[in-house]
């Protein structure tokens, strides 16, 4: 009833705590992170403007910290809503969709998919 999902065998009261205390330790980590994230923003700016070579090879670690942050504050300002599920699945995700060995071998297999069987070399 009213959307939510119940665990049989377990009371309302035990449950409501555990949400209570996911979302206080997710804020916590929201409140701790975001500070440095925007120092890190800062900062990935100023090496921007030094070395760009440096800048291109870092600049994946900022996508994926931002992402994770992302992540949880989502799950903060909508605790009910499979919070779990996403913080847990977006780290991988996330460390998958900045690997540029992956992302080239998604473009080779959609480049290629209509001229039959292809091998993709390993690093």
């Amino acid at each position: 009833a009213g959307g939510r999902l119940k665990y049989a065998g377990i009371e309302k009261v035990a449950q409501e705590t555990a949400k209570i205390v996911s979302a206080s330790f997710q804020g916590l980590f929201v409140v701790v992170t975001l500070p440095m994230n925007i120092l890190l923003l800062v900062k990935m700016r100023e090496l921007q403007m030094k070395n760009k070579t440096l800048y291109k090879r870092e600049r994946m670690y900022l996508h994926y910290v931002i992402a994770i942050t992302a992540a949880h504050i989502r799950c903060v300002v909508l605790p009910y809503a499979y919070p779990n599920t996403i913080t847990t699945f977006t780290s991988p995700i996330a460390l998958i969709a900045i690997s540029k060995h992956f992302r080239n071998g998604i473009r080779l297999s959609i480049s290629r998919s209509s001229h039959g069987s292809f091998t993709i070399e390993s690093a």
